[in-house]
């Protein structure tokens, strides 16, 4: 900490910090602000994320959270009259007008992206708003500390030359990128959708003294499998997008679900319990995004297993096996023409004994 500390204090500078999943990546700004006076910004792609986030101060002394964007105006005016704040929110909540409020001391002030890598992902598709707050608080002189367990090479190179056009400075610190803390003790990998099920049901019905997390490509499929173990009276949760915030409301008050199923967008940084299995059920293509679904495995130091869904792979050595199977009877063909037309020849071909006489023809 001592180290990054003097680098956010030069204006215009921008610090990846990249470390693996479980890290203490959020702990370690705690820390930050507990030993430093600074104002720091911090920013969630999620609500859940920064109401956890807020949550864990042990006290509130000049901590402010902005849930609403009519509160805004009252809360930067707390937030500059002290030496020393903190500020937790969201991108959509601060418009440029907000930003260029905040920058009357931008020596002291710095802005933290947290999960910085679905500026990318989710920004540049979905949730463009998380683009144009991070394009606005690097135009404006803030430093800012962008925090992440993944980042894509190509993301990477897309970042350093946005930087050039609004940052003076770039520094990286690699702790681990695309790297888990503790790596599933067991890799379950299955090749047909059936099989992968009946394991998962398997598992729901024989072990039932922990908690599971399961990953679906779809929403449908978070709702279809909640109410169908909800008829079968067993405690689940389900997490889609945009519900993030009502799911971690509902953990709170159920702390030890048997399963959460859930989207990717449970995959990013929201804390979960103590996690024995995960399951996804599709392929996932997205190194960034399957690292942090895995990463949700171990984060207390315990075991887990994960099950994955794979027919790429299956039909991949499906081609592999019928491409060997093609050129060895390929092989065998040409054998068999080339010893016929020896035959014809009269080189190579293999002669014929008559039985009556002895002789070859």
């Amino acid at each position: 900490m001592n180290e990054i500390v003097p680098i956010l204090q030069i204006p215009s500078t921008f610090m990846l910090f990249l470390a693996p999943p479980g890290w203490g990546k959020t702990s370690l700004l705690l820390d930050l602000y507990q030993n430093f006076d600074f104002k720091i910004i911090y920013l969630s792609p999620l609500r859940a994320i920064a109401e956890e986030f807020y949550n864990r101060f042990p006290k509130k002394n000049n901590v402010f959270k902005l849930n609403k964007k009519i509160e805004c105006q009252e809360v930067i005016k707390k937030f500059h009259a002290g030496k020393k704040a903190f500020l937790i929110t969201t991108c959509e909540l601060l418009d440029d007008d907000t930003i260029q409020n905040l920058a009357r001391d931008r020596r002291q002030t710095f802005f933290i992206f947290d999960e910085f890598h679905l500026i990318y992902y989710w920004g540049e598709s979905f949730r463009d708003k998380l683009w144009e707050t991070y394009l606005a608080v690097c135009n404006t002189g803030f430093s800012v500390l962008g925090l992440s367990a993944t980042m894509d090479l190509t993301i990477y190179e897309k970042l350093q030359n946005d930087l050039l056009l609004g940052m003076e400075h770039f520094y990286l610190l690699n702790l681990g990128n695309q790297k888990l803390k503790r790596a599933p003790v067991n890799n379950h990998l299955y090749y047909f959708k059936k099989i992968f099920s009946r394991r998962f049901l398997y598992e729901m019905n024989h072990n039932t003294q922990s908690t599971y997390l399961f990953f679906c490509r779809y929403r449908k499929s978070v709702e279809f499998w909640v109410q169908f173990f909800k008829r079968k009276k067993i405690n689940v949760l389900g997490c889609v997008g945009g519900k993030a915030q009502e799911f971690m409301e509902e953990l709170r008050e159920n702390p030890n679900p048997r399963c959460i199923f859930a989207t990717s967008v449970l995959g990013h940084g929201v804390n979960l319990p103590s996690i024995t299995k995960i399951f996804i059920d599709y392929e996932e293509v997205n190194w960034d995004f399957y690292i942090q679904m895995v990463g949700r495995g171990g984060r207390f130091g315990e075991d887990f297993e994960l099950y994955g869904f794979n027919s790429n792979l299956f039909i991949s050595k499906k081609c592999q096996l019928l491409s060997f199977f093609k050129a060895f009877m390929f092989d065998i063909l040409y054998l068999r023409v080339r010893d016929n037309l020896g035959y014809r020849h009269g080189k190579q071909g293999r002669g014929i004994v008559n039985p009556q006489s002895g002789s070859g023809r």
